[in-house]
């Protein structure tokens, strides 16, 4: 009884250390766009326990569950192969790649450009030794920025050479470090590794999974052969929100980049209407995938919706409301108080005649204006008549010529006997 209790024992055993051998199943989420609120698009990608893509799942698959409780379904629900994505190979070419496994690589990331399509992206870091960690010093021979010229990447891979050794950890880094310059959503880093870590500059193992998880850059992981540091390749995949895959044999690495090509490439996409209980400008919710009673949750933090900008503008309106009804309040008071009433009819009083005089001096302004102006008119009038009157009374005075002394008429110029022409005015 003791030997079939201990049989049972080690099956379970082994069961458990089997299942926790596998790899995580899960889903990325691409993009959360909530432009049109109040409706929210997801688009996603997900894999099963063994990281191959799942293309046929429901929306019966998918919950969305926001802050308050309250579950919610998708109102559309669709899925494609040709979503769009960025992705960065990060391949290892250390010595150690040499043959036919460096072979292998180069045929497995064809096989990956291969799916990509119009508006897809892909960079490319080969690494060995000497790897510079600035993003904007890359080895034309083995390191290209982000670019929808695939056809130099394929030429740059095919012309790797396999030498040195593996600084896996800068390598890494600066994947990612070159990937966070994209815009968020739909990029990724696909590393592909056959040893470890072997340089003492800068190597900092958790750099890259800080920068990764700070940048929301998932890094997919293809660990190839024994001499692997698995423990840090599933670590950079799970905590950084991708997956890891592992294979003995590089004769596999075709069919398993083909599978992170289609993982990324395919994509769901759920559309949800957000209630009208999210009152705040942030709001966090579950979103979860179950496959087979094994859900996977995610948190998703929608910031600065615009319903809290709503509410602010609504506030206002009551205190608008009692300024009015206040009103006939306070004039009713203000008549009932003899005292007050007194005030205000002296000021009235007052009021009124300021008023008055400042009537009279109107008045007055106008009637000097008329008086001024009828003076000058007489005065013009007074100076016509004068100048009039001398213009009449001036008598013409008679002259004489001074030759011969003859009186000459009004009007005449030359002496008529002499012909003089100098006269004078006669005595």
């Amino acid at each position: 009884m003791k030997k079939l209790l201990n049989v049972v024992l080690l099956i379970c055993v082994a069961f458990t250390l089997i299942a926790a051998d596998q790899p995580r199943g899960g889903f990325l989420v691409q993009s959360v766009d909530i432009s049109q609120y109040p409706e929210l698009v997801l688009r996603l990608s997900v894999w099963d326990a063994n990281g191959v893509p799942l293309e046929a799942l429901s929306a019966d698959n998918f919950a969305l569950e926001t802050s308050t409780g309250e579950m919610l379904k998708p109102h559309t629900f669709n899925y494609s192969d040709t979503g769009m994505v960025n992705i960065a190979l990060a391949l290892d070419v250390s010595g150690s790649m040499a043959g036919q496994a460096l072979n292998d690589a180069k045929a497995a990331s064809y096989r990956l450009l291969d799916r990509l399509t119009s508006g897809d992206q892909a960079a490319l870091i080969a690494f060995s030794e000497n790897v510079s960690l600035y993003k904007n010093q890359l080895n034309p021979e083995r390191e290209l920025d982000f670019s929808d010229d695939l056809v130099k990447v394929y030429d740059t891979i095919e012309a790797l050479e396999a030498r040195g050794g593996t600084e896996l950890y800068n390598a890494v880094y600066k994947a990612i470090e070159l990937t966070s310059a994209l815009p968020k959503g739909h990029r990724a880093v696909l590393l592909l590794s056959d040893g470890r870590n072997e340089s003492t500059a800068f190597s900092d193992s958790e750099a890259a999974i800080t920068l990764a998880k700070e940048e929301g850059i998932p890094v997919f992981v293809v660990g190839l052969g024994s001499a692997i540091d698995r423990d840090y390749l599933e670590r950079l995949a799970d905590e950084t929100g991708g997956v890891a895959r592992f294979t003995p044999r590089s004769s596999e690495l075709a069919q398993t980049f083909d599978d992170m090509a289609r993982l990324l490439k395919g994509q769901y996409l759920l559309s949800y209407e957000l209630p009208d209980t999210i009152t705040e400008s942030e709001e966090t919710l579950n979103f979860s995938l179950d496959l087979a009673g094994n859900p996977v949750v995610q948190e998703i933090t929608l910031d600065e919706l615009p319903v809290a900008a709503f509410e602010e503008q609504e506030e206002p309106e009551p205190v608008v409301e009692e300024s009015v009804v206040e009103e006939p309040v306070e004039e009713q008071q203000v008549v009932e108080n003899p005292v007050m009433a007194n005030v205000l009819e002296a000021e009235d009083a007052q009021a009124m005649s300021d008023e008055t005089i400042n009537d009279d001096g109107l008045l007055q302004s106008i009637a000097w204006y008329w008086w001024a102006l009828a003076a000058l008119v007489l005065l013009g009038i007074i100076i016509l008549i004068v100048r009039r009157s001398r213009k009449v009374d001036k008598k013409p005075v008679p002259h004489i010529c001074m030759r011969c002394g003859r009186r000459l008429t009004e009007g005449e110029l030359v002496c008529p006997d002499c012909g003089e022409k100098r006269t004078k005015a006669a005595k």
